[in-house]
């Protein structure tokens, strides 16, 4: 396996930082200097000439280094910053960029030298790019810090010097789907702008699954190979391109003694007024577009680069009938805000449930088992009469191991709103039933953190939710109840509700969906938590003009 250089630019910073400079280089700072030295805070990447292990085994990405001097940051304290590291292979020059978002967390310089000391994590360690090796495809996983030859999740940088780790990643081998169809292929390319930026996106859809495929296609026929069923690409320039547009193709891949090409060329005639044509890509090294005009602009020389096809599939659950007699296990937590706001939800979810379950149970039947948790507090006469703390302590959980903080420690109500936390606890500490598909309902009014403003806190808090819950294999329902709050806020609460629901495969909800009460939404929630019987089968993606992006 030849060795390959890696390199990295900072980028993407989700805040405004003061006197932010690098940005798009390797080295970026930030921060208004604090004392005397005039220094600021900042980031570090220098790549390494490493061999790309194949074997799952770790190797070094780069050196990564903290700057970590007193600066006044405006108050921004907790943000992300994204990495673009290159992998360049040093025979050929084929390169892969892949992205990694870090979290940084500027602490108070109060205290010992611990409490001082910033620290770094990673939001994402697994890249969604993936690179072609030997004709299997590779993502880079980040493993994790390596200190003193100890590996480590988050990086502790302490105060009034330049903190160093290596980082340690490895190759993850990504397997081929099985396919279940004959019927057809899709594959999916882009064009790159000259710093690796996607600027157009396309897709193309032959006839049977014949692999390997070796096909060249003619406007008009005359073309040779497996028939080109579709075609479609789009981007700012030309803007949407379909079959009838493209005059000409050559993809070939997996021949014996040919090597893997990809060539194209589109345009609009008669009127040729747009028009693309790149290649030759291969799998190893994009190729050049060579023409690329609008209406109104002529791009041909912008150093724009074409990819080599990816095979596109989509995963389908296909429905299966349930063997006779034959009803699945659901357990649901029900965690309602105890703040006083959220009383009537918790008077009207009350008077609504019992209906509700057995409405679900007539439509899609379960041995369902509900239980109802207030977060560090209670409604009387409700169903809402025990807290999460009173429950999981029932079940032997020291509090030592429970991240949901106590009542009175929070400002204002703080510790009855904090959703995030309450939904690790129950994934992790409620006594689910073997076999059981496991489901939270969570009912708030505020951010997932202490309520309020959603801030970085609270995103930091809900991604730290859904990675619990995932591992622990529970869905996450949500429904966010009518607030007064500002409506920039409210959009915000809603984007991360919805977020916790669709990354867990729950449903979100919010305040208009209880008009009708709150028995159907119930009733979908309770139908939701049930896991479709079925197999997933891998089918083609469709290539149409609104498919255009959704694959990867």
């Amino acid at each position: 396996m030849a060795n390959a250089v890696t390199s990295g630019l900072w980028s993407d910073v989700s805040t405004t930082l003061p006197r932010l400079v690098g940005l798009n280089t390797n080295q970026v700072n930030w921060g208004i200097p604090a004392n005397r030295a005039r220094r600021q805070s900042g980031y570090r990447f220098i790549g390494r000439t490493v061999p790309l292990r194949l074997d799952g085994e770790e190797f070094v990405l780069g050196t990564f280094t903290h700057n970590n001097f007193p600066v006044r940051s405006g108050g921004a304290n907790r943000f992300t910053i994204k990495l673009s590291a290159t992998v360049t292979f040093d025979t050929g020059g084929f390169n892969r960029t892949f992205n990694f978002t870090f979290n940084h967390h500027e602490t108070p310089n109060i205290g010992n030298k611990a409490a001082q000391a910033d620290r770094v994590g990673f939001t994402s360690v697994s890249s969604s790019e993936t690179m072609e090796i030997e004709g299997e495809s590779y993502a880079v996983k980040i493993v994790g810090f390596k200190q003193q030859g100890e590996v480590v999740n988050e990086f502790v940088s302490f105060e009034n010097s330049a903190n160093s780790a290596v980082i340690v990643a490895k190759l993850v081998h990504i397997a081929k789907p099985e396919i279940v169809t004959d019927e057809s292929t899709t594959y999916t390319f882009e064009v790159l702008n000259p710093d690796g930026s996607v600027f157009g996106k396309g897709c193309f859809t032959y006839a049977g699954a014949e692999q390997p495929v070796d096909l060249a296609h003619i406007m008009g026929g005359g073309g040779s190979g497996t028939e080109l069923t579709s075609f479609w690409y789009r981007d700012p320039l030309v803007g949407s391109m379909d079959i009838n547009q493209l005059l000409s193709m050559n993809f070939v891949l997996g021949v014996d003694g040919k090597p893997s090409r990809f060539t194209l060329n589109a345009a609009n005639v008669p009127e040729d007024s747009r028009a693309l044509a790149g290649g030759i890509a291969t799998a190893d090294k994009d190729g050049s577009i060579s023409v690329h005009r609008g209406d109104s602009e002529n791009s041909g020389c912008a150093g724009r680069k074409l990819t080599f096809p990816s095979a596109c599939y989509c995963e389908v659950v296909v429905e299966e009938e349930e063997e006779e007699g034959e009803i699945p296990k659901v357990d649901l937590v029900v965690v309602m805000d105890s703040s006083v706001s959220m009383r009537p939800e918790a008077i009207s979810l009350s008077d609504a449930i019992s209906a509700s379950i057995e409405s679900a149970k007539s439509k899609c039947p379960s041995d369902l088992k509900v239980t109802y948790l207030g977060i560090e507090g209670r409604f009387s006469k409700t169903l809402f009469d025990t807290t999460i703390r009173q429950h999981l302590t029932d079940l032997g959980v020291a509090e030592s191991d429970m991240r949901g903080r106590k009542r009175g420690t929070v400002a204002a109500g703080g510790a009855q709103e904090d959703g995030a936390r309450a939904i690790e606890d129950v994934s992790l500490h409620h006594n689910w039933r073997t076999d059981a598909m496991r489901a939270i309902f969570y009912l708030s009014d505020e951010g997932m953190e202490g309520g309020d403003a959603v801030d970085n806190e609270d995103i930091e808090a809900a991604t730290r939710a859904i990675d619990v819950a995932t591992t622990a294999n529970v869905r996450v329902h949500t429904y966010l109840a009518k607030s007064k709050a500002k409506p920039e806020v409210i959009q915000l609460n809603e984007d991360e509700f919805k977020r916790v629901a669709e990354s867990t495969e729950g449903q979100f909800f919010k305040s208009k969906n209880t008009l009708d009460g709150f028995e159907t939404m119930l009733e979908k929630v309770i139908c939701a938590s049930k896991v479709p019987v079925g197999v997933i089968e891998i089918t083609p993606c469709p290539c149409t003009q609104e498919a255009i992006g959704v694959c990867p």
